[in-house]
């Protein structure tokens, strides 16, 4: 019985793990400041935001309104919304500043934004406002 006991345990700890390692992952925030590492340009009524890690490694961001097709019909859009500026300071531990981005690389920066479910990029738009908008990672160079 003792001997079960333990493996119950251990199972429920290792499942806990796992849990807790999923959800760390599910969600990126960036924190954007124009730079010239890190810049935003106006494509149509989309905006592109690109990090620079040299002259051929570059992230493409964009922001358009819809993911696709399919959820302009349902008219669901990505998410953008206004919030105070003290999210910011609440939440910094999980905000990712360019300079942490280029510290990882381009490859493994790349690996992480492939790998999570939602990207969060935090634009400062005013006094005491903030805008968070889902990006997409872009797989083409084209746009």
């Amino acid at each position: 019985m003792h001997k079960l006991n333990l493996i119950i345990l251990i199972t429920f700890f290792f499942s806990v793990s796992l849990f807790s390692q999923n959800t760390k992952k599910d969600v990126v925030f960036i924190s954007f400041k124009s730079d010239k590492c890190f810049k935003k340009d106006k494509i149509g009524i989309k905006d592109i935001y690109k990090i620079n890690f040299n002259k051929y490694d570059i992230i493409v961001f964009r922001s358009p309104i819809y993911a696709d097709f399919d959820e302009m019909e349902k008219e669901n859009p990505l998410l953008n919304i206004e919030v105070n500026k003290s999210f910011i300071r609440k939440n910094k531990d999980q905000i990712m500043s360019l300079s942490e981005i280029k510290k990882l690389g381009y490859n493994k920066a790349y690996r992480l934004f492939r790998n999570v479910k939602h990207i969060l990029l935090i634009e400062k738009n005013g006094k005491n406002k903030v805008t968070i908008k889902k990006v997409l990672l872009n797989f083409s160079m084209e746009e």
